[in-house]
């Protein structure tokens, strides 16, 4: 009976410790108090924060340029992390949408921009996202606005588009292979 008991209290510790997503090696970063050590310690570190990029750039090695996710920061740290990719010679395409007029400057900073105008939240199923314009012939002031924010961008696709980027890019190649080869005739 005393061992069922004890094999019971151990069991209840296992489901008691919780995973913390800090502590894995994904989040851990040079600048944090909680990095790994041991047999982790050669496994790429990041800087964080954008002030900590250039000099990381500068002095230890190029792995922030080569992480393709940037996320959870202000518009301005977003646009100065385009500069300092195109600085080390990336190009850089950024996609955000078209109703966020803080995307406006980071799609002017960028090389290439693509804008996409969002979902808008349903409250009811049986009435419409948006009310009809009074006059079909004139924009909404949602589509003006769209319009408007979107105008850094060569591509805006709208919420009905069905959009294939990958044919796109195929497209575009192949025009500009097409193109390079009249200058040589």
């Amino acid at each position: 009976v005393e061992m069922e008991s004890e094999y019971e209290e151990d069991e209840e510790e296992d489901f008691d410790v919780q995973s913390d997503s800090r502590y894995t090696s994904s989040y851990v970063t040079e600048n944090t108090e909680d990095s790994l050590t041991g047999a982790l310690d050669n496994r790429a570190h990041l800087p964080r924060g954008i002030d900590n990029i250039r000099p990381h750039l500068k002095h230890i090695d190029n792995v922030p340029l080569l992480v393709n996710l940037f996320t959870d920061c202000i518009p301005e740290a977003t646009c100065e992390m385009v500069k300092i990719m195109q600085e080390n010679g990336e190009v850089v395409i950024v996609v955000g949408s078209s109703l966020n007029i803080d995307n406006t400057r980071i799609f002017m900073q960028a090389d290439c921009s693509i804008s996409i105008e969002p979902l808008f939240p349903q409250v009811c199923a049986c009435r419409p996202i948006m009310s009809k314009p009074w006059n079909e012939d004139e924009p909404s002031s949602t589509e003006l606005a769209s319009k408007l924010l979107s105008l850094p961008c060569p591509f805006l696709f709208r919420r009905q588009d069905k959009i294939k980027l990958i044919q796109l890019i195929m497209e575009s190649r192949h025009y500009i292979f097409a193109m390079r080869n009249c200058f040589y005739l």
